[in-house]
Order: C-alpha cells, then sequence, then structure tokens
C-alpha cells in the first residue's frame, strides 16, 4: 500500500499521509472506498496503531477521508481532488504575483481576456469583482 523509509528524515507520519494520498490521486484507491483497518495496517507496517490513526485523523481533517462506524473510507474522488490541488496551486501563484506587486485588477483582468476564447455553456458570471 504505502512504503516508508525508516532511514530517511522525513516522519513516518507523514510519508503514511503523502502516500495515502498519492493512492488517492492516482486513482489506486476510490471514492467511497474502505481503507484498511487501523490495527491491520499497523500490523503489516510494524507501525504503532496510534500512528496510524493519526495520519487517517489527519487525512480526515485535510478532508481526504471520512469516517462512519469506526471504519475510514476514501472521501474525495480523483477528479475533486485533482481539481482542488490546482486550485492551492492557482492560489499560491496569485499570492506570489501580489508580492511582486501585480495588481487584483491585473489579474482579473488578464483572467477574463484569457476566458474570452472559450465558450462556457453555464450561467458564471465574467466578473472578478
Amino acid at each position: 500500500m504505502v512504503q516508508l523509509n525508516f532511514r530517511g528524515s522525513k516522519p513516518i507520519r507523514l510519508q503514511i499521509e503523502e502516500g495515502i494520498i498519492r493512492l488517492i490521486e492516482t486513482g489506486a484507491v476510490l471514492r467511497d472506498e474502505k481503507m484498511p483497518a487501523i490495527r491491520e495496517l499497523a500490523a503489516t507496517m510494524t507501525l504503532n496503531p496510534r500512528m496510524i490513526e493519526q495520519s487517517y485523523q489527519h487525512l480526515q481533517q485535510l478532508g481526504y477521508l471520512y469516517e462512519d462506524g469506526g471504519d475510514y473510507y476514501v472521501a474525495v474522488s480523483i477528479n475533486e481532488q485533482y481539481r482542488a490541488k490546482l486550485l492551492r496551486e492557482f492560489d499560491q501563484l496569485v499570492e506570489e504575483l501580489e508580492r511582486e506587486s501585480v495588481s487584483r485588477d491585473e489579474l482579473c483582468s488578464r483572467l477574463l481576456e484569457d476566458r474570452k476564447e472559450v465558450e462556457t455553456n453555464d450561467d458564471r458570471s465574467e466578473s472578478c469583482h
């Protein structure tokens, strides 16, 4: 399921979380698919069950998993996850551009200019304000 590097500098819990996120993003596990039980996964990975539980709980807080009756399930689909990732990257890019003194008006103008070439079949307003 998830490969761990016990000799590396990255914390094990972070490796677990990144590994599960990678499985979700690649479609290896699907929306509403049940994750391995905490004790089962801990035994397989020879880890303390508390570490797996903490990883699952953190992934739940991040929106990757949900809990139902003590079991954890995948909460998002690949498309939702990919969209969320792109939006996070977009937000980071906007912040970086703003640090470089690019105004929001310029960003909006540029965004709308690029969108003029694309036909939309929805009722989204073409306004940044």
